[in-house]
């Protein structure tokens, strides 16, 4: 009895090394990486933090690690990295929403709701607004935005990509924001006052002139409720 049970025990142990063995075996090696959900930062740029990952035993990868790696890159909102048997590794991440582009020595930087910052080469290729006027300061990977410029963020992020596609720059002076559309049509707002109900007229506005193929001097949207389009 004894020497049976001891053969058990043998036979187990070795159908244990043989399963190890094998999963700790070069077929596992991760040889590729599978990147979904980009739409304005490079591949290259998660490829970079994945790429220690790629020569490992599949395994033996920290998921948990490669995930946080990527959610401290200021653009990514979310991640998730999956193994794919035998070899590759499937990421999915969510970037954080580029709403305005603000200047920095001549560079522009794309802004999310939340501050986060990218550093873009051309701010043409990002359909969104420059915000100028008013100081800024970094810190770390976000900026940390004047007051006002916060609400106008936050009001952006509430405008459909169409409508927010056709807006050029937003200017703040003398307690007044204008915004101005591709076509260089003002759109005056007034104080900051209001901002909800203000932008509810602009989105409704920029889809009439888009719609009706308007020709437009100018839009003032300063009286809540009375919103004037002043054609040429």
């Amino acid at each position: 009895m004894p020497g049976k049970r001891f053969i058990i025990i043998l036979v187990l142990f070795l159908i244990t090394l043989a399963v190890l063995s094998f999963l700790l075996s070069p077929f596992f090696t991760v040889r590729s990486l599978v990147i979904d959900g980009l739409d304005y930062l490079h591949r290259d740029e998660i490829r970079e933090v994945l790429q220690p990952a790629v020569g490992q035993n599949i395994w033996m990868v920290d998921l948990t690690q490669l995930e946080q790696k990527l959610r401290d890159k200021g653009y990514i909102h979310n991640s998730s990295v999956e193994r794919r048997l035998p070899g590759k590794l499937y990421v999915e991440v969510s970037e954080r929403k580029p709403l305005a582009a603000v200047s920095n020595n001549g560079e522009y930087f794309a802004v999310s709701r939340e501050g986060y910052i990218l550093k873009i080469d051309n701010k043409d290729n990002y359909k969104i607004p420059v915000i100028e006027g008013g100081g800024f300061v970094f810190s770390g990977n976000k900026v940390v935005l004047p007051s006002y410029q916060e609400r106008v963020l936050e009001k952006l992020d509430t405008l459909p990509e169409e409508v927010l596609a056709v807006l050029k720059k937003i200017v703040y002076e003398e307690q007044k924001l204008t915004l101005f559309l591709k076509s260089d049509i003002p759109v005056y707002m007034g104080s900051i006052s209001n901002l909800d109900r203000k932008f509810l007229f602009l989105e409704s506005t920029v889809e009439k002139i888009t719609r009706e193929e308007l020709q437009v001097e100018y839009v003032d949207l300063e009286v809540i409720g009375r919103p004037v389009i002043k054609e040429r």
